[in-house]
C-alpha cells in the first residue's frame, strides 16, 4: 500500500533535504529513496540552492579523512548526513582512496561490521532535554564506550530497562538487545537487556567530555556544557535512579 505524504512530512522535506539530502530524509520520514526523489522532483527542491550552507567544515573534512579509506562511502555518508555522491566527490577532490583490502583487514581484526546511524549525532550533542541528560548520566555511571568498535553499550536488569526503553526512544532509535540470560555462582540470577548504539561521530565527541576517563575522574567537564536546570537529571542517572 501507497504511504501518503502529511503536511508534516512535505515540510520536513522542504526543510531537511536542501540541508541533508536523500538518504537522510528516507531515514526520517521511513520512506525508500524512490519516493524521496520523486516527491523532491515533484516539489521541485534542489540542494543547488543551498549556497554557503553546503561548504564542508573542517570537523566533516577531518572525518573524512579519518574513516573514508577505510569504511567506504556508505559509512561515511550516514554518519555526516551527506548523499553518497557528495562524500565520493569530496573524497576525489582531496585524493583520499578508498582501500577494500583495508577495509576487509580491520573487519577481520575488529569483527567490526557497518551499522547505520540510528541515534542524531546533532540532536543528542545539544544536551536540551531531560531524556538526554538522564542518558549522558547512565552512560558514565553504568555505561561501555569502545572506542575501537565505535559503539555505546548501556547494560541493566531487564526489569529496569524496560522502564527506560521509552525514555532511550525519546533520543533516538537505539538498539535494543534480547534478554540476557546471567548466572552467579552456577545460580540463575535477573536477565539483563542491553541497549546500544554504533555511532562514530558519537562516540568521538563523548570523548572530548572525558567519557573514556569516567571510572578516574569525576563529570565537571560535561556538566560545564550542560544547562543547570538539567542537572538533577544526570545525577538520577548516574545513581540509577529510576526515571
Amino acid at each position: 500500500m501507497k504511504k501518503t505524504w502529511t503536511k508534516d512530512d512535505i515540510n520536513f522535506l522542504i526543510e531537511k533535504y536542501p540541508l541533508y539530502g536523500r538518504e537522510y530524509c528516507s531515514i526520517n520520514l521511513d520512506r525508500t529513496k524512490e519516493s524521496i526523489y520523486s516527491k523532491v522532483k515533484e516539489l521541485k527542491i534542489n540542494r543547488k540552492f543551498l549556497g554557503q550552507s553546503n561548504k564542508w567544515s573542517l570537523n566533516e573534512i577531518d572525518f573524512l579523512r579519518t574513516n573514508y579509506s577505510t569504511y567506504g562511502s556508505e559509512l561515511v555518508a550516514k554518519e555526516l548526513n551527506r548523499e553518497i555522491s557528495d562524500i565520493i566527490k569530496k573524497a576525489n577532490s582531496l585524493n583520499i582512496k578508498y582501500s577494500d583490502t583495508q577495509h576487509k583487514l580491520k573487519n577481520n581484526r575488529r569483527g567490526f561490521k557497518l551499522r547505520s546511524n540510528k541515534v542524531n549525532y546533532n540532536t543528542f550533542l545539544k544536551f536540551n532535554t531531560p531524556e538526554i541528560v538522564y542518558i549522558l548520566g547512565l552512560i558514565w555511571g553504568d555505561g561501555n564506550i569502545n572506542v575501537n568498535l565505535s559503539r555505546i553499550v548501556v547494560n541493566m536488569i531487564e526489569s529496569d530497562m524496560i522502564e527506560l526503553i521509552d525514555v532511550f526512544r525519546k533520543t533516538g532509535d537505539w538498539n535494543i538487545s534480547k534478554p540476557i540470560k546471567k548466572f552467579f555462582n552456577n545460580k540463575r540470577v535477573n536477565n539483563q537487556l542491553c541497549v546500544s548504539t554504533h555511532n562514530i561521530l558519537l562516540v568521538n565527541e563523548l570523548i572530548k567530555y572525558k567519557f573514556d576517563l569516567k571510572s578516574y575522574i569525576n563529570p565537571q567537564i560535561l556538566l560545564e556544557y550542560i544547562d543547570k536546570i538539567y542537572h538533577s537529571y544526570f545525577f538520577r542517572g548516574f545513581f540509577g535512579c529510576r526515571w
